[in-house]
């Protein structure tokens, strides 16, 4: 996807600030507005292994109110319990990581190696998380999740499938 003229204004409301780094929307809402961005790895020589953020006011305050509901340690033990989710997770983060890498521009590729960022960037998966058997937040697997499939996303959409009218939303994004 690409980014309009409007997208920008937008995301700064919705965020209530500027979006550091801010490259392209990745999903929209059923209205047409920024729901998922992709933000540069390297802003102002400052890691951001973040590489989607989740813009859209009514997701994210849903997905915080499943987070304070212990759902993140709900699906943990679900992976805990699992090895066979345990190894999907930790190659997820693992494609997540060369994802993010076919993301950088030759400057940017340049200026982590210039600021020996290398192995920091090589060694942190979804949400910038180093522990590929944790979840540490909802809303960055399910961002990742909504632009490329990981497990993590996946037992969020079973668990709000049951819970929640999220799982509406997040089959209305385009």
């Amino acid at each position: 996807m690409t980014k309009t003229p409007d997208d920008l204004t937008t995301i700064e409301q919705q965020l209530g600030r500027v979006p550091h780094g801010f490259q392209e929307v990745m999903r929209r809402n059923a209205e047409g507005l920024p729901a998922i961005i992709r933000v540069a790895s390297l802003v102002n020589a400052t890691p951001f292994p973040t590489l989607f953020w989740m813009s859209d006011i009514q997701l994210s305050q849903q997905v915080y109110r499943h987070e304070s509901k212990g759902t993140t340690r709900q699906i943990q033990d679900l992976i805990d319990g699992s090895s066979e989710l345990q190894a999907r997770m930790k190659q997820d983060n693992l494609d997540h990581i060369r994802l993010r890498e076919s993301c950088y521009s030759e400057a940017i590729r340049a200026q982590i190696a210039e600021l020996n960022l290398e192995d920091s960037f090589a060694q942190k998966g979804i949400g910038g998380n180093s522990n590929f058997s944790r979840v540490r937040c909802l809303h960055a697997y399910l961002a990742a999740h909504l632009v490329k499939h990981n497990v993590v996303g996946e037992l969020i959409n079973e668990v709000l499938e049951k819970q929640d009218p999220l799982r509406i939303a997040l089959d209305q994004m385009v």
